[in-house]
């Protein structure tokens, strides 16, 4: 099968001021998110709380859920369905850490059954503590930093035969940033700044082809992340 057929002549380069803009564009769309929704919505392992899905015998009402769970002090942020909706399980998600001791499922359940008048089943209870999901974000923002700077290292070192001068670029910074982290500077704020930092190392070293690949990456990542959050 056949898509592009031979002798098609697209003039993208000519067209590329179309395609910043509409690339700027949505960049700005991601940031008016973001700020409107109050960051990224992040999952439990890097913020924190309490998961519990839980299964009833027929369908039931999520202000039950929720009523049901406010009477054991539970703070909710969302009650959403699992799954198959034949299947009756629902995901419930708590900003604050539970604790998981042997009688939460059954004072759950108890709780579930006298809002809904149904039996519950507690599938499982996952519950992440706020520290360990800030060394989480951190670790994360730190491994994503580091990844990129071998993957300029690589792309310097094989488009552009400039593996010393990459090389000891991308130490240097990876020396700053750990001596940094060890004065407990803030890791996001550290990782913009050396984020941008390396851009314009890039910028004047002239290492184009490694420049593109980080701006490329960032570009498609804010997009994406934009996107998730509309």
């Amino acid at each position: 099968m056949q898509f592009i057929k031979p002798g098609i002549n697209i003039n993208f380069i000519g067209r590329r001021k179309i395609a910043f803009a509409f690339s700027l564009v949505m960049i700005l769309i991601t940031i008016a998110t973001l700020i409107y929704h109050g960051g990224l919505k992040l999952g439990i392992d890097f913020a924190g709380g309490t998961v519990i899905q839980i299964k009833f015998d027929s369908p039931v009402s999520i202000a039950d859920i929720k009523s049901a769970l406010a009477t054991m002090n539970i703070r909710i942020s969302s009650v959403q369905e699992f799954g198959a909706a034949e299947e009756n399980e629902y995901l419930i998600r708590a900003d604050s850490s539970v604790s998981t001791g042997n009688q939460l499922p059954l004072k759950i359940e108890q709780a579930m059954q006298q809002a809904t008048s149904q039996k519950a089943q507690i599938r499982r209870v996952d519950m992440v503590g706020p520290q360990i999901g800030k060394d989480l974000r951190e670790k994360a923002l730190l491994a994503m930093f580091f990844s990129l700077l071998f993957i300029t290292i690589y792309i310097s070192g094989r488009f552009e035969l400039k593996w010393m001068l990459s090389g000891v670029m991308a130490g240097a910074l990876m020396l700053a940033v750990y001596i940094l982290t060890i004065f407990e500077v803030s890791i996001p704020f550290l990782m913009t700044a050396a984020l941008f930092v390396t851009l314009i190392l890039f910028w004047f070293l002239e290492l184009r082809y490694a420049m593109g690949a980080i701006v490329a990456l960032i570009h498609d990542v804010a997009i994406t992340v934009g996107s998730q959050r509309c």
